[in-house]
């Protein structure tokens, strides 16, 4: 009975989530093609078309969303929002089946592609993202461009380029805003950083953005695009690549429906129609430059972050390195001499690890070490320090107020490790003990590292030496 009711309740919570999804995806594209079709000029389409890139990157990023009940959610708000509009049912259908060719094919695209690629935080991932627009656009366009000549009496092939630059637009300027939005308690934190602690050069690329921004439309004539590269350029070199594609979002959402309006006359001379289509063109291209700046930067951020974890921690055992253990071990008791306060080293080192390799393998070996660390890391304190120091021997700083204390937090860790119990495939527990040497000191100048590890490791020897699994202490 209990079997059956676990089964029933994670069924019932599937098709919660399900409903909550089908949900979702109706709710965001019938707003935001309810948004796009309120912007569309008299004789043209719309000029801002949200709804499909909002759609793709719900898709790309929750891909459990991609289901027949998720997909037909999607048409149905769709037909909801031109319907209750005022559309023709029968163009209703026909623009629904178009914007649908073009995110499925989109989704599918970037299904092959890596995790960091669809994210954008790979070196040619904006390359991959134009690929994919351009694909995606054809698909759309290949089946919504006989609309146009329906609908507003234009030729075949002057309505497939219509749709095919206005949809590239709207999928490079608010695709990546969807794949890059971070999780909703990540964006409150970054929010409230910059709230509590606002600094004056980190809002620089931002006020020179809107002032670029602002310029365009007042100052006008041919070159008003190229008034905000710098400052795009800017932003990306010194903001995340999510707040820069919400930057590059804003610039070209405002100059696509501006141009459309008609607002820049100067830019739309002789044949309007073949105008807007090129600007359009420029407006992807803008986009295309900052991303890529952004992306590259993402990217050489994440490695830079991954190469100084290699360098701090341990990569088996996640414990600092000996390099780190030492710096932040001189730190803390430098810190801790001038407070009066107790520090203890310590330097263990786990009982015949050689013979534990030799038996049951070198991988053994590892879980060993893997466990033993992680044991450690439960008892310590968080003011506490752990490295490894090379093989099986680890060092420690305790935050002790005395020398009983070290001794007892000493004898602590012995027992912890010595109740450890690691599995092997053979169905044998490994069992591990350790021999360790540890100082005490409250010196008011504090004393060298180094030296303080030197003497622990005379105690590991002699502990070593009188029989094993115990921890000397000594009181400098």
């Amino acid at each position: 009975m209990r079997r059956q009711s676990t089964i029933a309740f994670d069924y019932a919570a599937t098709a919660t989530r399900s409903a909550e999804g089908v949900l979702l995806i109706a709710g965001v594209v019938f707003v935001a093609a309810l948004f796009g079709i309120y912007t569309r000029p008299m004789g043209l389409l719309a000029s801002f078309w949200p709804a499909n890139p909002i759609l793709l990157g719900l898709m790309i990023r929750k891909p459990r969303l991609s289901t027949p009940a998720g997909w037909t959610s999607a048409c149905l708000a769709y037909l909801a929002a031109d319907i209750i509009t005022g559309a023709n049912i029968w163009t209703t259908l026909w623009l629904t089946g178009a914007n649908i060719a073009g995110v499925a094919s989109g989704f599918l695209l970037f299904q092959q592609l890596p995790k960091g690629d669809r994210r954008l935080r790979r070196p040619l991932s904006i390359i991959y993202l134009f690929g994919i627009c351009v694909i995606a656009t054809l698909c759309s366009a290949t089946v919504g461009s006989s609309v146009t000549k329906i609908l507003y009496d234009r030729e075949l092939l002057t309505g497939f380029a219509f749709w095919f630059t206005g949809d590239l637009v709207n999928l490079i300027i608010v695709l990546p805003v969807a794949l890059t939005i971070p999780s909703l308690g990540r964006l409150q934190t970054a929010i409230a950083g910059v709230v509590q602690k606002p600094s004056f050069n980190d809002w620089l690329p931002a006020i020179a953005f809107v002032l670029s921004l602002a310029g365009s439309g007042l100052v006008g004539g041919v070159g008003a695009f190229a008034y905000a590269v710098p400052a795009l350029l800017w932003c990306a070199v010194r903001y995340e690549l999510f707040y820069v594609a919400c930057c590059s979002f804003l610039y070209c959402a405002v100059q696509t429906v501006l141009v459309t309006s008609g607002l820049y006359s100067s830019f739309v001379e002789g044949d309007a129609l073949n105008s807007i289509m090129s600007i359009r063109l420029a407006i992807v291209l803008i986009a295309l430059g900052p991303l890529s700046v952004a992306s590259i930067n993402a990217a050489r951020s994440e490695l830079i972050s991954k190469l100084e974890r290699a360098v701090r921690y341990d990569f088996l055992t996640n414990s600092l390195s000996r390099r780190e253990f030492i710096e932040q071990a001189t730190a803390m008791l430098a810190k801790r001499s001038i407070n009066g306060e107790g520090t203890a080293i310590a330097l263990i080192d786990i009982d015949h690890f050689k013979s534990i390799n030799d038996r049951y393998g070198h991988s053994a070996g590892d879980r060993v070490l893997v466990a033993f660390a992680s044991r450690l890391s439960g008892i310590l304190g968080e003011s506490d320090l752990m490295g490894r120091l090379g093989g099986e021997e680890f060092g420690l700083v305790l935050s002790v107020p005395d020398n009983t204390q070290a001794t007892i937090m000493a004898d602590k860790i012995r027992k912890t490790v010595e109740e450890l119990r690691v599995g092997h495939p053979d169905g044998n527990q490994i069992t591990v003990t350790v021999s360790g040497g540890l100082v005490f000191t409250r010196s008011p100048n504090p004393l060298n590292v180094n030296v303080l590890l030197t003497k622990a490791d005379t105690l590991l020897y002699e502990a070593k030496n009188s029989g094993r699994n115990q921890i000397i202490s000594s009181d400098t």
